[in-house]
């Protein structure tokens, strides 16, 4: 996707266990800044109700029921 400068852009992350136990991934995003790409830690854990925390560079979908999903926008 491409955001023209000046333009905003909301989109979705969807996190769905297929099994149990800690998923790690990492999320980058590109920009024209001289620091691009940007790394976004992405984790969470297959087994119970999700939680959903944003801290700095940071997503944690905390637990989350193996077949169901949980988005952050």
């Amino acid at each position: 996707m491409v955001v023209a400068p000046g333009q905003k852009s909301r989109d979705t992350l969807r996190f769905t266990p297929s099994g149990i136990g800690d998923v790690a991934g990492t999320l980058l995003v590109y920009s024209n800044s001289p620091s691009s790409p940007d790394t976004v830690k992405v984790y969470g854990n297959g087994l119970l109700p999700a939680s959903t925390q944003l801290s700095g560079n940071n997503i944690n979908y905390g637990k989350v029921l193996i077949g169901q999903s949980k988005d952050t926008t």
